[in-house]
């Protein structure tokens, strides 16, 4: 299914899946390893879920059977501190996590990721470092050329912005408009907790917020084409009412 939503209210926690719609469909529990979801991918008919604690990725299938768990996630010798987010390229055998501890985004090789060697798996040395301005980081996502990394700043008032940085070499490209829900309320989000992209029929982003419980659709187009400062979500539908603490889409 097109969307699927960690839920960290534990004490198992859970993936609730949704269609094109964002009609609920079905959910299933995660693994008793998976302490803490902070990131979801689905590539290639698997739900990939990264984890906080343990610093790995669960892989699971598209009904939900649990598969196997990568290494853990090192960079330069350590764990990298708090992970936020996940993205895959299955086609570039590319995988990235972004830690709001150490602003920084890491590569890893997918294929290695999953290889039982019993050893840490290391990141590519070449890790992108965040922009100063980015204060919270709540989620990643890509596609074929750019990498999105979704802030929510501490400051006030609490803005919620996409950061977009260059796959090939880390540079910033844009950062977005401020994201708002959809018209006429044009509230600003609550709680950012993931994002996703989705080039089927189109080119979008979309957020989910566990503050309003809900997941949010912005189009690329407009969200960076520098006119005006604010962009109200083209869509959004309402999580399930058990779907209270969503931690990653």
């Amino acid at each position: 299914y097109k969307f699927n939503v960690s839920d960290d209210a534990g004490p198992i926690n859970m993936i609730f899946k949704y269609d094109d719609s964002g009609d609920f469909i079905d959910s299933f529990d995660l693994s008793e390893d998976s302490k803490s979801p902070v990131g979801v991918a689905t590539v290639g008919g698997y739900i990939y879920v990264l984890d906080h604690p343990d610093h790995r990725v669960y892989k699971y299938d598209c009904c939900g059977a649990y598969l196997e768990r990568s290494r853990i996630l090192n960079y330069d010798g350590s764990s990298i501190a708090n992970p936020k987010g996940l993205a895959i390229d299955i086609a570039a055998n590319e995988m990235w996590v972004v830690s709001d501890t150490d602003k920084n985004i890491y590569q890893y090789s997918l294929s290695a990721a999953f290889a039982d060697t019993g050893t840490p798996l290391p990141a590519s040395p070449d890790a992108i470092p965040l922009d100063t301005n980015q204060q919270k980081v709540r989620g990643l996502a890509i596609d074929s050329s750019h990498l999105y990394v979704l802030d929510y700043s501490t400051s006030t008032p609490k803005e919620t912005r996409f950061y977009q940085y260059r796959r090939s070499d880390g540079v910033l490209t844009a950062v977005s408009k401020v994201l708002l829900e959809k018209t006429p309320s044009n509230n600003k989000l609550q709680s950012p907790a993931g994002a996703m992209f989705d080039g089927v029929g189109g080119t979008w982003l979309w957020v989910v917020d566990s503050g309003t419980n809900k997941v949010y659709e912005y189009d690329i187009t407009s969200l960076f084409d520098g006119v005006g400062s604010e962009s109200p979500a083209t869509n959004e539908f309402p999580l399930h009412g058990d779907n209270t603490d969503a931690s990653g889409v």
